[in-house]
């Protein structure tokens, strides 16, 4: 075996994507093998992204492997892309990784130049026609776009869908959120929910929090029967509520109400719900936009606004799980405000299952941050 290395640091980076943990891509693993095996701009490309890990965990400049790898894997895939295996899978894969790269380390122009040659060689390949046979790497491009528009806030570049305003589920809010997560969450608790959205002047908005919600419940479905949602059913789900999110943004006007203010905590929480479904190992990314605005708009967050209780709690607690830091002194007072009382880790739980909450996903981190904010003073 020419790159055993490379097959062990493949089998890490996989880890980076917690969503494989609950959604079928029906991706062939047998197929990264044979790459990992014949194709070498694969396989620096692998040792590249683990290096790259290593320096992001250790927050230190380029290792020697580093600098390696990206050297190699450049000019292997400068060769390859005057020939025709410029539109092969594996060149796509390659360009998703640079570009994933340079957008952790916040090399803008770099991911502008990965993303608009990866652009380029999807229409070739036939756009979002070919994605659509091939649920893995359309995801992992959603995913890549979805990075971009959370660290710049610009609207998406390589999946510009058009927007339908549509609900995707014919009944909003009709599943009762104790249906799926044997918590302590109660019928009367989804009630709440179906009140406050339809009482909710962000109509739009409101349609897509319904239809993440209900996605989120059929996900933890699966996940109770030890079993995986199909990957095509949940990225078209995904697709259209992740664009309607994003361009959701221009609707809402930055007045003072508390409307305004729950609305755009409301469209950057889901945002931020979503970048969960890639974590890179040791700390978090934490993209700048989103960042800076989630935490300037959680802070706005008033007493006034506590008939919702349960959505600001679990804002905070998605907030806290992907980018805020879990000893800022504003958080923990802004969660002491929000919570009647202390409550158990279970009993948060409960809370959040009722809200939304991807149990093969947050659960982990959701038990670690929320006992870190507990024992903050």
């Amino acid at each position: 075996m020419p790159y055993p290395n490379a097959v062990l640091k493949h089998d890490t980076i996989r880890h980076a994507y917690p969503i494989n943990n609950c959604i079928n891509f029906n991706h062939n693993a047998l197929e990264d093998f044979q790459l990992l095996l014949h194709d070498a701009a694969f396989v620096h490309c692998t040792l590249l992204t683990a290096a790259v890990v290593e320096d992001f965990i250790h927050e230190r400049p380029p290792a020697y492997a580093t600098r390696l790898h990206l050297t190699r894997t450049l000019a292997l895939l400068n060769e390859r892309l005057a020939t025709e295996e410029a539109q092969i899978d594996s060149t796509l894969h390659i360009i998703i990784s640079l570009g994933t790269i340079s957008d952790l380390l916040g090399e803008r122009a770099a991911t502008n130049a990965h993303m608009t040659g990866l652009g380029q060689i999807l229409q070739m390949r036939g756009g979002i026609t070919f994605l659509r046979r091939n649920p893995k790497l359309h995801f992992k491009i959603g995913r890549l776009d979805l990075a971009w528009s959370l660290s710049t806030g610009d609207m998406p570049r390589l999946l510009p869908n058009p927007v339908c305003w549509d609900p995707l589920y014919k009944s909003p809010s009709c599943i009762a959120a104790s249906s799926y997560t044997n918590s302590d969450a109660s019928d009367d608790n989804d009630i709440q929910f179906q009140l406050f959205t339809t009482g909710f002047s962000h109509q739009r908005l409101a349609t897509v929090f319904n239809d993440l919600r209900q996605l989120t419940f059929s996900i933890n479905k699966y996940t109770n029967k030890n079993m995986r949602l199909d990957g095509s059913q949940f990225l078209d789900a995904l697709c259209s509520i992740q664009t309607r999110l994003l361009y959701l943004k221009d609707t809402i006007s930055d007045g003072s109400s508390n409307d305004n203010i729950a609305a755009e905590c409301l469209r950057l929480g889901m945002l931020a719900y979503l970048s969960t479904t890639f974590r890179a190992p040791g700390r978090k990314t934490q993209p700048a936009y989103l960042t800076t605005q989630l935490r300037a708009i959680c802070q706005r967050i008033e007493p006034s606004m506590l008939e919702i209780r349960d959505v600001l709690f679990w804002l905070l607690m998605v907030g806290t799980i992907s980018v805020f830091d879990v000893h800022e002194p504003w958080l923990r007072n802004k969660l002491d405000g929000i919570l009647e009382r202390r409550l158990s880790w279970g009993e948060a739980r409960g809370r959040l299952l009722s809200v939304m909450w991807i149990i093969a996903i947050h659960d982990d981190l959701g038990k670690e941050a929320y006992s870190e904010l507990m024992r903050s003073t």
